[in-house]
Formats: structure tokens, sequence, C-alpha cells
């Protein structure tokens, strides 16, 4: 199964259209996203502010990925917003059987996400792929993730 990393709306869009590239190809015939609460921006057809499951559904529908292939997945937020998407989605794949689990996020943050993904499925009863997106980034984005990295790597994921 395909499964979106969280973000913001502009680095989603970029990530649900290599998810869609890849659903397309036949990776997956499903492609889970990150569940969050809240609403995001008007709708003039619904006549209100979309949650943010609804849009995330409705991007993902622009590229023709069908409305039954897409599941929303509640993740407890924990601290590190990385590290508790891999730890429940980690056994979320596990409950559903699945044997190849293939992430999306920002192309500048898939180190991040192999270390802490790798962590909690080393168990090995998956197989697991990491594909970047291509986002628009600036040297605080990148200085950012550098920081993160090393907290990871040194701290909330140490010995790995």
């Amino acid at each position: 199964m395909i499964y979106v990393l969280g973000g913001n709306q502009d680095s989603l869009v970029n990530r649900f259209r290599k998810a869609a590239s890849l659903y397309h190809e036949g990776f997956s015939k499903k492609i889970l996203i990150f569940s969050r609460p809240g609403i995001t921006e008007y709708s003039p057809e619904l006549g209100r502010n979309m949650t943010n499951n609804e849009w995330a559904i409705r991007e993902l529908e622009k590229l023709d990925v069908r409305r039954e292939d897409i599941e929303p997945v509640s993740v407890k937020k924990k601290g590190f917003g990385t590290l508790s998407e891999a730890k429940d989605l980690s056994d979320i794949a596990r409950r559903k059987g699945c044997n190849r689990l293939i992430l999306v996020t920002s192309d500048y943050h898939t180190r991040r996400v192999l270390h802490t993904f790798l962590k909690y499925g080393s168990d090995n009863s998956f197989e697991l792929y990491i594909y970047g997106s291509e986002d628009e980034k600036d040297l605080r984005s990148i200085l950012s993730e550098y920081m993160k990295l090393f907290i990871y790597d040194y701290f909330a994921i140490p010995g790995y």
C-alpha cells in the first residue's frame, strides 16, 4: 500500500502527484493518507470550508484516484510527527497484512523517514520503499530538516 506522510498543503499537492503516479503505475491499489482534524479552504460547491480529509480526497480525485481507493488513517500524535506516523503506520501495515509499504514524502525528508520507519518496521514483516516528491525548498526548510535529522538520530531514535 501507498502512504502519503502529512505536511502542509503545498507539499501535500506534490506528494499526492507522486502517490497518484505510483498508483496508476500499479504499485498499489490503495492510497492511505494522514488524517488530520480541522478545516481548510472554502468550497463554493459545499458552501463551507472543507475538512482537511475532504480537501485531500478531492486533490487525489483530481489526479484520477478512485475515491474508494483512498483511506484516511489516524495517527496519535506523540511528540515527533514522523516518529508517530512511523510507529502507528507500521502497526496498521502489520494488521492489514501488508507485504509492501510505499511511503511518499518530500524529497529532502526521505532520509529521516527511512531511519524512523526502519526502526518500527525492523521485524521485516513488510518491504519498505520511499519515494520523494519534488518540493519547493529554501535554505530555512533544508536547515530545519537537518536539525530534525540530528535530533532523531541522536535523541528520538538513538542507536539506529
